[in-house]
């Protein structure tokens, strides 16, 4: 049964060989626009999305890039690597998430959450140390981690 399973899924060599390839093809395609990105957002290991806030480019915070599974992990890796904070708000990422597309700027029902975030943001970069916002996602708003709305 063993070798069965083996010859059904393939070896873990070639399974792991196989998931460093897809993190690999996720890294490629979020790395620049994380480059540009001044924080993330985060469902604890599900959804991650990358937002930039630059009153010259857009009035509203920008959606610059957002993955799901591989590339979320790639995303979290990519923001450790790049010193960005991480923030953990699960219902927010997936408003974003299932709300926005990458270069658009966020749904205005989400303005006064991210506006605490970006706030929350600057006030760490100034070196203070602020308090985690409490941020509330409009009902309306609310998904659950297969797109569908809660409540």
């Amino acid at each position: 049964m063993r070798e069965e399973n083996k010859q059904a899924e393939g070896s873990p060599e070639m399974k792991g060989a196989r998931r460093q390839r897809q993190r690999d093809l996720a890294r490629g395609g979020v790395a620049r626009a994380m480059k540009e990105a001044q924080f993330i957002v985060v469902n604890p290991l599900h959804f991650a999305v990358a937002l930039t806030y630059d009153p010259a480019r857009a009035p509203a915070p920008l959606l610059l890039a957002k993955g799901r599974g591989e590339t979320a992990l790639a995303m979290r890796e990519i923001a450790a690597e790049e010193g960005l904070p991480v923030l953990e708000y699960p219902q927010l990422a997936r408003a974003v998430y299932f709300t926005t597309r990458p270069n658009q700027m966020v749904r205005e029902e989400l303005y006064i959450a991210l506006a605490s975030l970006v706030a929350f943001v600057m006030a760490l970069k100034r070196g203070q140390r602020p308090r985690r916002p409490v941020v509330e996602v409009p009902t309306g708003l609310r998904f659950d981690g297969d797109g569908k709305a809660e409540g």
